[in-house]
Parts: C-alpha cells; sequence; structure tokens
C-alpha cells in the first residue's frame, strides 16, 4: 500500500485524486483474504499522469490505458471517461475523458466494479449506492443489461465468471433468460478473447459450477458443441458409476482442483479428452457400453475445435493433443519394449500425461491408485539414467565412420543413439 500512496500523494499534488477499482475492493468488503490486482483511476489525463509518474507502458493506447511504475511496483492506471461504443459490440470508437468521477461510474459492467476507493482519505466513494450490492452478495448489470451487453457482449462471460469466483447472487432473475437469448452474439467476437476469458474461469477453484452455467445457458452450442454431447453420452457401467461422461469430466476437473495444478493445457486437456466418446460409444450383447479408439476419434474433432471454435497456441495445440491422444496408452508403458518405453518417458510432457490418467482413473471402479505412483516413481528412476548417458552426435558418426556417405549419417546417428537408448 506504501507505493500507492505515493502515486496518490503525487496526483494529490497537481490536484487530482487516486482510486482503486475493481477486484481490490470487491476482495476488502467481502473479507476475502486473498491476492489482487490494484487497479487504478484518476480525473487526471495521460498527459497530468506523465508529468508526475513514471509511465513505462500503454496498454491499447487509443484508450489510454497507462502502466506507471512506483519503485519496484507496476500498476494500471486509466483517466476517468465515457465510451462512445461501435456496433461491433467489442471497443469504443471513441474515448471521451472527463472529470466526473459519476460519469466514469456509469459506463462500468458491474455495480461492484463502480465503487472507488480513496486511497489518502481511506474511504469509498460509492456514488450510486451500490455497495449494498456486495454486502448483499448480488452481482448487478450497472443500470440496464441489454445495454450493457450491447456495448460489449464478452461481458456475459465475465458475469458467469465473476458470479461464480465470488459466490454472488444475479439481482435480476431475468438475467439467464436474456444471457441465453443473446449467447449467439459471442460469435461475433474473436476466438482468441473468448478463449482468455474461458481460460480464467477454467483454471478457478469455481470452475465447476462456471462450466455448468455455460452448459445450461447454452454456450457449448455454439462454441465447442461436442462438450453439449458428453452429457448424451452413457457411462461404463462396469467402470464408472457417475451416469454419464460430463459427469466424469467434472469429477475429473474437480480432482485437478485439489491437486491445486495451475497448468491451463492440462485442464482443457481434462475437458476435452473424452469428447471422442459420443461419436464412438455401442453397446455389446450384454448390454455394455463401449468406446473403442475414441481418443483417437478426438484428434480429428480437436481440429475441428481449434480450426472453429476456439483459439490455442501450437504449443498449447500440441501439450494437449499429445495428452489425450496417449491418456489410455499410458498405463501400458510398463508392457512396452523397452526402447519404445524409453522413448514415450523422453516426451516433455510425459509428467502432465500421468496427471491427465491419475485424475481419470480415480473416478473408476475400482480405481487403480496404485499406477499412478508407480508411473511417476518408474519416470523419475528414468530420468536420473537420462541425465547420466551421452548420446552421440553426427561428428562422432563421422570419426566412427569416415567413409560412410553423407545421406546415411542420419540413419546411422538415430540407429547407433536407439541402442544407447535401449540400455537405459
Amino acid at each position: 500500500m506504501k507505493n500507492l500512496i505515493s502515486i496518490a500523494q503525487k496526483l494529490d499534488r497537481i490536484w487530482r485524486k487516486a482510486y482503486i477499482v475493481w477486484s481490490y475492493n470487491v476482495h476488502k468488503i467481502l473479507n476475502r483474504n486473498f491476492w489482487s490486482d490494484f487497479d487504478l483511476t484518476t480525473p487526471a489525463t495521460p498527459e497530468e499522469i506523465r508529468s508526475v509518474l513514471k509511465v513505462t507502458w500503454e496498454i491499447w493506447s487509443k484508450y489510454w490505458t497507462l502502466i506507471i511504475k512506483e519503485w519496484w511496483q507496476a500498476f494500471e492506471i486509466t483517466t476517468f471517461r465515457k465510451d462512445i461504443w461501435t456496433v461491433n459490440h467489442r471497443k469504443p470508437a471513441e474515448v471521451i475523458f472527463t472529470e466526473f468521477l459519476e460519469e466514469d461510474a456509469i459506463r462500468r459492467d458491474f455495480t461492484f466494479n463502480a465503487i472507488y476507493y480513496d486511497i489518502l482519505e481511506d474511504r469509498y466513494i460509492d456514488p450510486t449506492w451500490w455497495i449494498k450490492d456486495l454486502e448483499n452478495w448480488t452481482i448487478r448489470f450497472v443500470w440496464d443489461i441489454n445495454k450493457r451487453l450491447d456495448e460489449d457482449i464478452l461481458r456475459l462471460l465475465r458475469y458467469i465468471r465473476l458470479k461464480n469466483k465470488y459466490g454472488l447472487n444475479p439481482a435480476d432473475n431475468r438475467y439467464d433468460d436474456i444471457i441465453r437469448s443473446r449467447i449467439s452474439e459471442l460469435e461475433n467476437i474473436s476466438k482468441e478473447r473468448i478463449k482468455q476469458e474461458l481460460d480464467k474461469m477454467i483454471i478457478d477453484k469455481t470452475n465447476i459450477k462456471a462450466l455448468n452455467d455455460l452448459k445450461d445457458l447454452g454456450f457449448f452450442r455454439f462454441f465447442i458443441p461436442h462438450i453439449d454431447n458428453l452429457s448424451l453420452t452413457p457411462g461404463w457401467k462396469l467402470m464408472h458409476k457417475e451416469g454419464n461422461v460430463w459427469i466424469h469430466v467434472l469429477l475429473s476437473i474437480e480432482a485437478l482442483n485439489r491437486m491445486k495444478i495451475k497448468d491451463i493445457d492440462i485442464f482443457w486437456a481434462t475437458l476435452l479428452h473424452d469428447i471422442g466418446k459420443y461419436s464412438t460409444y455401442s453397446y455389446d450383447d450384454f448390454g455394455n457400453v463401449h468406446y473403442f479408439r475414441h481418443e483417437l476419434e478426438w484428434v480429428k474433432m480437436f481440429d475441428d475445435i481449434i480450426s472453429k471454435d476456439m483459439y490455442f497456441s501450437k504449443k498449447s495445440a500440441r501439450k494437449i493433443s499429445y495428452l489425450i491422444k496417449n491418456h489410455i496408452r499410458v498405463w501400458t508403458i510398463e508392457q512396452m519394449k523397452k526402447i519404445k518405453a524409453n522413448r514415450f518417458m523422453m516426451d516433455r510432457y510425459f509428467e502432465d500425461l500421468i496427471t491427465l490418467y491419475d485424475v481419470d482413473n480415480i473416478w473408476k471402479y475400482p480405481p487403480d491408485l496404485e499406477c499412478g505412483p508407480r508411473l511417476k516413481k518408474m519416470h523419475e528412476e528414468f530420468k536420473i539414467r537420462l541425465s547420466k548417458t551421452d548420446f552421440l552426435n553426427w561428428n562422432d558418426i563421422i570419426k566412427m565412420n569416415p567413409s560412410l556417405k553423407w545421406s546415411m549419417i542420419w540413419y546411422r546417428l538415430k540407429q547407433e543413439n536407439d541402442k544407447i537408448l535401449s540400455r537405459i
């Protein structure tokens, strides 16, 4: 707080206030004891901010969000403003600065985001008496929900995320119906922006509630419909007691939460790992359901997801694809030939693969609680042996076989290194 007071004092010298908005106020009013960002706002113009504070960067320079640095700590600060919105439901066409806190407040999305904490006077400014919404554990759109969504339809996803993150109740029982009727408008938003909001939702410990809300409100009908089909996919009664695959997936994600995993790619892999089951399930003569080669069917589906429904970086796509393609194969590693098993364990995502296996397997009946730890121990021992092993390189092969044709050097290098790998 010392650096924030310093910032406020510097702005006060030019007769400008500094206020904290957003998550800090929410956490403080709700007595939530966890880390939050300090988002600042002020009536000072960008030029005035630069005159007294060290500006290190500008985000979306057209909309004047500045990054300032006070000692070692960086903060975002914006000038009070009024937005004039475009028809693309995403970004304002024009920003008009204002000196009036009340005008800045009414352009915000939710009422708890329109509460201002005066740093120097140590008090809240609540221009429209919206602190009572937080005290009543209520989430409310500022004034009219439809107008707020007209300005930025992405607020629809922010509503789902923040409602669950803070455990709030909707101020109006019509919210869900309105959101359900407008959720298709998200197709006008870039996939990258939607994925950013979903990432925040999925990595949070309240992800189960948020995912159920997304499903109930029809999000998956327009984005990743394969997920919508999971509740229509029967579970394998001999090994799964959950009832359907959607419940199994949610329980697997809950297991990730308990393990305190923070890798978003593992969460996505867990969410998507069984989407191939809907198109592959069949019943045998005894009424038991089977999903033959569903993990390979998933690979085809994932190509559709990353090309049509969602944005994944190349690195994330490769990792998620590897995890799902091999999430069944991993438990057979103990029966593989040594060189094949060693190649398998050399993949940089192998440890994550064991994690996915663990959360997928824990809900089976009966669960094999020994396989995961056994695979982890096997992998740790392999890594130790691997670290003590020297492999040959291109020059080594040339020295060993000076008369070898260039076209054969790579083949011989692989051959020799495979021999070494098989001995590890």
